[in-house]
């Protein structure tokens, strides 16, 4: 990709170096938004309610908080850590690259396009039954056993870890849907075509994890103040359409980033077909 670049004309190549590189706040962005999404939030009111029920003390909720946030994070980031490094693989396949970015601008336009419709749907009718974009039942059972089958019983630290990687992974199926086009945007860095792991995408990807877990920080530093389960299931149905709206512009945005990036690769093959 890097010698791909270098034929370009200088005004070509720079805007293709600079299209080709997700800012920082962009990625933490991402994080954060994915952080907020439905999925994640369903899964924090139903910690912060179990634990209510179960009567933990403030201190053992802090140390909850602390121990499921770490393994959440760790996960999350080795998870993210190996599908990128998929998809840098990927992309030394030219015709599959072009596919994948198209597939990818597909992708976000239809989220756009239904968390659009789920933000307007929700407005109107208040119904999460009119929703299209929300936690699947089966994840939901399987996240809720996975949580009361760790914190019920037993030491505190290993059962939060525990819950934590588990819930970590099933929710991955439903929140990915962020993270998938932040990576593609991300392996595009042309640096990636000859280094595993460099250390700017790690630190791209430590910032995007980083912001994902900032509001289960915040949810259980408002429980530990006394904020309950019913308040907080409360305060994210208030939100639900802004939520929704969010992730739109987020996945409008993405979908730009993507068009952007297939319109350089498109641009510099046909500059090398056209100039050799």
């Amino acid at each position: 990709m890097q010698a791909m670049e270098e034929s370009l004309p200088g005004v070509a190549r720079d805007n293709a170096i600079q299209f080709d590189k997700l800012t920082t706040a962009e990625v933490a962005f991402g994080g954060l938004i994915d952080g907020v999404n439905p999925c994640a939030f369903t899964v924090l009111v139903f910690l912060v309610a179990f634990l209510a029920h179960a009567g933990r003390t403030r201190r053992e909720i802090a140390l909850i908080g602390i121990c499921y946030g770490a393994a959440v994070f760790a996960t999350y980031f080795a998870l993210t850590v190996h599908f990128l490094e998929l998809l840098r693989h990927l992309r030394n396949f030219e015709p599959f690259r072009h596919v994948l970015s198209v597939l990818g601008l597909l992708f976000c336009l239809f989220l756009a396009g239904a968390h659009a419709r789920d933000a307007w749907r929700y407005r109107r009718t208040q119904e999460a039954a009119e929703l299209s974009l929300r936690l699947p039942a089966f994840l939901q059972r399987a996240i809720h056993a996975a949580i009361r089958g760790r914190l019920r019983t037993g030491p505190l630290v290993g059962g939060a870890v525990v819950a934590g990687v588990g819930v970590a992974c099933f929710e991955s199926i439903c929140s990915g849907q962020v993270a998938v086009p932040i990576l593609w945007a991300i392996a595009q860095d042309p640096d990636l075509a000859s280094t595993p792991y460099h250390s700017r995408a790690l630190r791209a990807l430590a910032v995007y994890n980083a912001a994902f877990i900032l509001p289960m920080a915040l949810v259980f530093g408002a429980t530990l103040a006394g904020l309950g389960a019913p308040r907080l299931a409360a305060l994210a149905k208030r939100h639900v359409a802004t939520t929704h709206l969010l992730l739109a512009v987020f996945f409008s945005w993405m979908g730009l980033v993507l068009l952007l990036l297939f319109w350089r690769d498109f641009g510099a093959a046909l500059y090398r077909a056209s100039w050799g």
